[in-house]
C-alpha cells in the first residue's frame, strides 16, 4: 500500500496467455451517459436507466480492475485531436479524476498492484504504487464537476475492505498507516463520512 512490492513483472509473466484473458477498455466500458442521452433525449425513463447503468458501472470499477491479471495504462504521447499544439500522454492521463479512481483501485485490490504504461510500442515501464497518494483522486479533472461526488462511496468502500483486511490480519502496521492516509486520499472529496 505504501511501499513498492518485493516481486516485478516478468516478461514470461505475459507470455502464454493464449486465449484465456479478458480486456477491459475503460473508455467503452463505462457507460457515457452525454452521449447516450443526446441520442434519445425525448425518453424520461431511458435517461433515469443511463443514470442507473453509469453509477453501477462506476461501483464496478474496483472489482474489473481486482479481477484483471494486468493493468496496462496505455498513453502514447499523441497531438489533441481538438487542441492543436495540446500534448496527450501518460502526464495527462494521471490528471484526470477517473483514471486516478482506477489507478486506486489496482493499488488497494486483494490482487495484484502491479501497473504498466505503455507510452511506445517498444516501450514499457513499471508505476509505483505511491502515485495515488501524490495525486488524490479529488483533485484530479472530471469534465462534470458532480462526478466527484459518485467516486466518494466507491473509494470509502476500497478503504473500508482495506482496513478490515489489514485488522483481520494482524497487520496493524498497515492499518494505522491506511488510517493517517485518510485526510490525503479524500482531499479534493465532498461529504466523506469518517471511516472505522
Amino acid at each position: 500500500v505504501y511501499s513498492g512490492e518485493d516481486k516485478g513483472i516478468r516478461a514470461s509473466d505475459m507470455r502464454g496467455l493464449g486465449d484465456d484473458f479478458q480486456i477491459w477498455y475503460d473508455y467503452f466500458a463505462v457507460p457515457q451517459l452525454k452521449a447516450r442521452i443526446s441520442a434519445s433525449h425525448r425518453d424520461a425513463d431511458l435517461s433515469f436507466d443511463l443514470k442507473s447503468d453509469n453509477s453501477r458501472a462506476v461501483a464496478s470499477i474496483p472489482a474489473y480492475v481486482e479481477r484483471s491479471d494486468f493493468f496496462i495504462v496505455l498513453a502514447p504521447d499523441v497531438e489533441h485531436a481538438d487542441v492543436p499544439g495540446e500534448l496527450l500522454g501518460y502526464t495527462s492521463w494521471k490528471t484526470r479524476g477517473w483514471c486516478r479512481l482506477e489507478r486506486m483501485a489496482r493499488i488497494l485490490s486483494r490482487g495484484s498492484t502491479h501497473m504498466l504504461v505503455a507510452r511506445r510500442g517498444d516501450m514499457l515501464f513499471e508505476i509505483g504504487p505511491q502515485d495515488y497518494l501524490l495525486d488524490p483522486v479529488g483533485e484530479g479533472q472530471f469534465t462534470v464537476e458532480a462526478d466527484k461526488a459518485k467516486v466518494v462511496p466507491v473509494i470509502e468502500s476500497l478503504f473500508e475492505r482495506k482496513l478490515a483486511d489489514a485488522e483481520r490480519d494482524g497487520h496493524l502496521s498497515t492499518y494505522r498507516v491506511l488510517k493517517s492516509l485518510l485526510p490525503c486520499v479524500f482531499r479534493g472529496l465532498p461529504a466523506v463520512r469518517a471511516l472505522e
